[in-house]
């Protein structure tokens, strides 16, 4: 049985090391598509603008639990993308994962694209032995649809949104390995305020905001699976 991390922050503790004993800091990896990819470009952006907020860690409020994130966005990725990370993530603690979309948008099935996922976090999983869990976050729906780049109409996109995240439980339910899932919450379809003009990126006011609270609650859950 995996023994799960619950938290009563104590600021004192966590700040005098000497006091409590050596403190550990969580190496958590975030990969994913352009929405990690725009998060991480709008924090950058917000960290030169307010210096009263120097460090991601600062930034996403992970200060006291002593986590040390690292996003690593690919825009316009794709899941075979992820494997071009690996020499990024060898010492983390855990990995978070938000990618398939884009790759929803292509003619390949669904199953052979979470089959793929599942031979790279796999993979991972079994070759570094410090990462204790891959979070895989379960995709979005979308508003609109570019013909430039799917030959799908948009509800067939949306369907396979929903065979993708169905995928997602199956290989969850089956695999030795720890991988847990995670659904971004307050998204619903259509997701109107949260979504930008694309019809695509939470690029708004309310769905950036949005969005990073989701990534850092999938941060907190990984945590949770981490040695103390």
């Amino acid at each position: 049985m995996v023994k799960i991390k619950t938290y009563h922050p104590q600021p004192h503790a966590k700040r005098y090391g000497k006091e409590f004993g050596p403190v550990r800091v969580t190496k958590i990896a975030v990969l994913g598509h352009s929405f990690v990819a725009g998060m991480e470009a709008n924090l950058i952006r917000q960290r030169t603008e307010n210096p009263y907020h120097p460090t991601l860690q600062d930034q996403l409020n992970l200060e006291i639990a002593m986590i040390e994130p690292l996003l690593l966005g690919i825009r316009s990725g794709y899941i075979d993308d992820l494997r071009d990370k690996e020499d990024m993530i060898d010492d983390a603690d855990a990995i978070v994962i938000d990618i398939g979309s884009n790759d929803i948008c292509t003619p390949i099935n669904v199953t052979s694209m979470v089959n793929t996922l599942r031979g790279v976090v796999e993979h991972w999983l079994d070759t570094y032995g410090n990462i204790k869990v891959a979070v895989i976050c379960k995709q979005l729906y979308r508003n609109a649809l570019d013909p430039k780049y799917s030959n799908k109409t948009l509800d067939q996109y949306n369907r396979d949104v929903d065979k993708f995240n169905g995928r997602l439980e199956d290989w969850v339910a089956q695999t030795s390995f720890r991988v847990e899932t995670w659904k971004h919450k307050n998204f619903v379809n259509p997701m109107g305020p949260c979504i930008g003009s694309d019809g695509v990126h939470p690029n708004t006011d309310l769905g950036t905001w949005r969005y990073q609270k989701s990534i850092r609650g999938a941060i907190l859950f990984a945590d949770r699976f981490t040695p103390f």
